[in-house]
């Protein structure tokens, strides 16, 4: 398994994944292209090395929403909804695997590389991961990457225009620092 940035070749993995369409998923993996190049953020494509198939998808997240319609809810000031503190050096991760890739792995192995390179070598300080309550692999994946629990936020989303809670999962340079997260 390794990371590589999105191919429109990789338009079915995205239609698989976000459960859209193939024009939906090629106007989502151009999203993702132009994420990554005005530097709001990076997304990146879990492949299979013998074959090179688009598996999943690992991202840090700089900008105010996710892709998924998800977002933090917005705050009483007339500001857009935001996922992540804007703190220098704080950022998400989002993660997913098509459904047939599940259960190998693919997931943690790929929020392990991108967080480790994040807090090692590209200067962030946090990484957060929200999830919700009863998405229990989600949970998995983070806790198996290093991540602690931190908390049950209530009613902290928006999925499809409802409120929703998150769980808070973090990873901190510290953590790899102390050798904490399983890398080493």
């Amino acid at each position: 398994m390794r990371l590589r940035p999105w191919e429109q070749r990789d338009a079915d993995c995205a239609r698989q994944g976000r459960a859209c369409s193939e024009h939906d998923a090629r106007e989502w993996i151009e999203r993702q292209r132009q994420r990554s190049a005005a530097g709001e953020g990076l997304s990146l494509a879990i492949v299979d090395d013998g074959t090179d198939a688009a598996l999943g998808y690992v991202g840090l997240l700089f900008r105010p929403r996710l892709e998924s319609g998800i977002v933090r809810r917005e705050a009483a000031v007339d500001l857009p909804g935001l996922v992540f503190n804007l703190q220098p050096g704080n950022v998400g991760i989002g993660y997913w695997v098509v459904e047939s890739a599940r259960r190998r792995g693919l997931a943690s192995t790929a929020v392990m590389l991108l967080s480790r390179w994040a807090l090692r070598d590209a200067g962030v300080e946090r990484i957060e991961a929200l999830t919700e309550p009863d998405n229990l692999p989600s949970h998995r994946v983070a806790e198996r990457a290093g991540f602690r629990w931190e908390g049950h936020l209530r009613c902290y989303l928006q999925i499809d225009g409802r409120g929703a809670d998150a769980v808070v999962y973090a990873l901190v340079r510290g953590d790899i620092d102390a050798h904490i997260a399983p890398w080493d």
